[in-house]
């Protein structure tokens, strides 16, 4: 990794350009299946406000997601996690949550649920704080898609190690592509 990045924990998001097709390819099916995740999350959390269910706690709660979404029970989540699928054992959009978060990075999934419940938060605030005009957040649609940003966990989410390669890490597997790090050093 470059000096001036390591030294630099200032840099929260890095626009690029990419002309490597194939890599193009396939961050841009990634990016469209955690926004297809976003949205199925957003639509899941509006219905439980809007038919005054009350598992929002539990649905934005990311340890207990993060369970549900990998097949795990931590004990000190047991009673809440089989509440959660016993209810939503046969909700077709669970059910498509579920089957979608086993194709990407469950760090990146998590970082989206709180990047989702914030946005909730925002919405809950701005109600009690008297804006009848406030809107639940919404899902985007896909074809409307010009930019988003997949938040990377800080851990493992990209890696320089390589000479002149950029690793981004979407799913289980790094995919690379050639980065000029003289050009990078300049950030």
């Amino acid at each position: 990794m470059s000096k001036s990045i390591a030294g630099n924990k200032n840099i929260r998001t890095y626009k690029m350009r990419i002309k490597d097709k194939k890599f193009k390819s396939k961050v841009i099916d990634y990016i469209y299946k955690y926004r297809h995740f976003e949205n199925m999350y957003i639509i899941l959390l509006n219905q439980d406000y809007k038919q005054n269910i009350g598992d929002f706690r539990l649905l934005t709660n990311y340890e207990i997601m993060r369970a549900l979404f990998r097949g795990t029970t931590p004990k000190k989540l047991e009673e809440k996690l089989t509440y959660i699928r016993n209810k939503y054992k046969n909700h077709q959009i669970m059910n498509d949550l579920i089957n979608l978060s086993k194709e990407l990075k469950i760090h990146n999934i998590v970082e989206i649920i709180k990047r989702v419940k914030s946005q909730y938060k925002g919405f809950f605030t701005r109600v009690k704080n008297g804006d009848y005009k406030a809107k639940l957040p919404k899902p985007k649609k896909l074809s409307k898609l010009t930019n988003y940003t997949i938040p990377l966990d800080s851990y493992k989410g990209f890696s320089l190690k390589r000479k002149n390669q950029l690793g981004i890490n979407l799913n289980n597997k790094m995919i690379r592509t050639y980065i000029n790090h003289k050009e990078l050093e300049k950030v």
